[in-house]
């Protein structure tokens, strides 16, 4: 166990680094399509960051 209370996997939270976020290439706002490596939605500028609780359900955002 480490500080976080989960099983290490050296990930940098317990040591206040947060990881890189994790980039979907569809939009889970409009559904749109997106390059590789996008930030955001060519569309309609949604974020494209995949966040913990947000389910990926593309129309809406369901908090887990």
């Amino acid at each position: 166990m480490s500080k976080c209370g989960y099983a290490c996997i050296n990930c940098g939270r317990c040591r206040g680094i947060l990881p890189k976020p994790i980039l979907v290439p569809r939009c889970v706002a409009c559904g749109h399509e997106n390059p590789r490596g996008s930030a955001v939605c060519a569309a309609c500028g949604a974020s494209l960051e995949l966040r913990p609780g947000v389910t990926n359900t593309i129309g809406k955002n369901v908090r887990g």
